[in-house]
């Protein structure tokens, strides 16, 4: 295996388990800069690390690549420049998960294409298996931008 596949997937799967961890501090009200820094890091390796991976043609990947870099940009604009007054607090909750979310989307897609027992239930993957887990990710994710950002402060 290539040494920037290596670390990409690396990268991919510790930005995923920070989201999981950014997402419940979201909730509970306990985010901290440090927490927000790190989560925005990991987003931003996973997507340059994944856009830089030898490809022949433009693939599906490469569009959730820019929009998670259009959203990343957003959530920092968010974030550092307009310091998540008025609405622009729900505006990097949003764009931050939904950040998270595509991450996500994508690890269901490669489980099912590099998971052995994974993928004859969706070999083409538009099978029943694979169309449930991914909305069950949207639902998810949907519950968790509208609790979030019915939840108090963002920062401490």
């Amino acid at each position: 295996m290539d040494l920037l596949l290596i670390f990409h997937v690396a990268v991919s799967v510790i930005a995923l388990l920070w989201g999981g961890l950014f997402s419940l501090q979201i909730l509970q009200n306990e985010l901290t800069e440090a927490r927000t820094r790190i989560f925005l890091l990991l987003t931003l390796l996973t997507s340059i690390s994944g856009v830089v991976l030898p490809a022949d043609k433009l693939l599906p990947s490469h569009l959730f690549v820019a929009l998670t870099l259009l959203l990343l940009a957003v959530a920092l604009y968010a974030r550092y420049s307009a310091g998540l007054q008025g609405r622009w607090r729900p505006i990097f909750l949003i764009s931050s998960l939904l950040t998270f979310y595509l991450n996500a989307f994508v690890a269901v897609v490669q489980a099912f294409m590099k998971i052995p027992v994974l993928q004859p239930l969706a070999p083409t993957q538009t099978e029943l298996p694979f169309i449930i887990a991914q909305l069950l990710l949207l639902l998810a994710f949907g519950w968790l931008i509208f609790r979030s950002c019915r939840s108090g402060p963002t920062q401490s």
